[in-house]
């Protein structure tokens, strides 16, 4: 085996030791989300580490730097938390369409007062504006997931 036959078959062993630590890694992310979902305690704290890991799935893929994430981590739970109150109030009480609605009031009203002094990027704003209200429009999914991880724990 000559110099160059070497390094192509290390390269090719690295690679495929590179793929292997992404796959545990990923097994062990997915775990953890998991695990963590289980523990939450409320409906409320389910919905909101779901919106999380989904977000940070989302930063992750824009290549986003750990400071950032912490920016859009901080938007996400205020936006959430408001969301949330107002959305389990009226939900019994209201057609889907005009809650999904008032859910993007409050956003618009984070983004001018918290993302857009940060600097945040609207792109990825835009898609965590499209995570939030898919997840509160299919609330009774949730709802439902809900239940059943409390059952089984």
């Amino acid at each position: 085996m000559d110099e160059k036959e070497e390094n192509a078959l290390l390269k090719k062993q690295v690679a495929e030791l590179i793929n292997q630590l992404m796959r545990w890694h990923l097994a062990y992310t997915q775990q953890k989300r998991l695990t963590s979902l289980a523990k939450a305690r409320s409906f409320k704290e389910y919905v909101k580490l779901k919106l999380q890991f989904e977000t940070l799935e989302l930063l992750n893929q824009q290549g986003c730097r750990s400071f950032q994430i912490v920016d859009y981590q901080g938007f996400l739970e205020k936006c959430v938390r408001d969301i949330f109150a107002y959305v389990i109030n009226r939900m019994k009480y209201e057609p889907k369409d005009q809650l999904m609605q008032k859910i993007d009031l409050i956003f618009d009203f984070y983004e001018r007062i918290y993302a857009i002094p940060k600097g945040l990027d609207p792109y990825i704003l835009g898609a965590i504006e499209q995570l939030i209200l898919t997840s509160f429009y299919n609330i009774d999914i949730l709802q439902k997931e809900y239940d059943q991880i409390k059952k089984n724990v």
